[in-house]
């Protein structure tokens, strides 16, 4: 379980948490910030730019919350983040990641990165992923960007294209990854950039994080 009060750079720092979500933390560019920003205010924010949402919808996060609609008072509830994203209610209290022990025991592999005009500036875009592998295959692939749309969320059209991506490609074979990824874009008009770059370097960044968590090779 990780506090909503947990500062970022308290969470980057925890040497138990998978290492997706620690890129996803560091990914608040300046240490001063990471000092006072919170895991809970973080999730409640939900910007754009969030840097733990899509580590944190991959790796299948659940809230406890209170006080939400349909709860009465004192009493508290366990909900899925992605759920939970959907209409936004009560009190966050605790995050827990049921594939924390997947990832460490290698079933799973995850990776996060992001895309920013300085390093300390805040996210333009956030791409994170995770799946497991089945032979020589990607299975079970979920993926969350943040950026591209005005709000952090699943992709499950990039989900659904690369399920069965076979493992050699995604190793040895980056560009296709970024060509069919591509179409699959579709930037909105929220954002703090163009449309067209987002989804050229979002497609670049999606390309970036699925062979950086192949690489990984299961580890944490």
């Amino acid at each position: 379980m990780i506090g909503a009060g947990c500062t970022l750079q308290e969470l980057a720092d925890a040497p138990e948490i998978p290492e997706a979500l620690r890129e996803a933390a560091l990914g608040m560019g300046s240490r001063n910030v990471r000092n006072r920003a919170t895991v809970g205010g973080n999730i409640a924010a939900d910007r754009p730019c969030s840097c733990l949402i899509p580590s944190l919808l991959v790796l299948d996060a659940t809230l406890q919350v209170a006080g939400m609609d349909g709860v009465g008072a004192g009493l508290t509830r366990q909900i899925g983040l992605a759920e939970w994203l959907q209409a936004p209610s009560g009190l966050i209290l605790e995050v827990k990641l049921p594939t924390a022990d997947a990832l460490a025991a290698g079933s799973r592999r995850a990776a996060y990165a992001r895309w920013a005009r300085t390093a300390t500036d805040a996210a333009v875009l956030g791409v994170a992923v995770s799946f497991r592998l089945q032979e020589t295959s990607i299975r079970d692939l979920r993926v969350a960007i943040g950026g591209v749309a005005s709000k952090s969320r699943r992709d499950h059209k990039l989900e659904k294209r690369f399920e069965s991506w076979p493992v050699q490609a995604s190793v040895d074979d980056r560009p296709a990854i970024e060509a069919a990824a591509l179409p699959f874009l579709l930037p909105d008009e929220f954002g703090t950039v163009g449309a067209d770059f987002r989804r050229v370097r979002g497609a670049a960044l999606f390309a970036d994080v699925l062979t950086a968590a192949m690489d990984r090779g299961g580890a944490r």
